[in-house]
């Protein structure tokens, strides 16, 4: 059976497994999410954000 697809929403704080917390700034559909790492890092991460989780 499939995981479901993780949705995410901008202002939602998260945590990902290489590059720490951050806040999502920007959503791209069900496509990728751009994460606010402070100190001007900004990460894409694209589908299916496996690395990603919601704090």
């Amino acid at each position: 059976m499939a995981s479901p697809v993780k949705t995410f929403e901008a202002g939602d704080r998260v945590s990902h497994d290489k590059e720490g917390i951050g806040r999502i700034t920007a959503v791209e559909g069900t496509y990728a999410v751009v994460v606010d790492l402070g100190r001007g890092r900004l990460l894409r991460v694209m589908s299916p954000f496996d690395k990603l989780h919601m704090l």
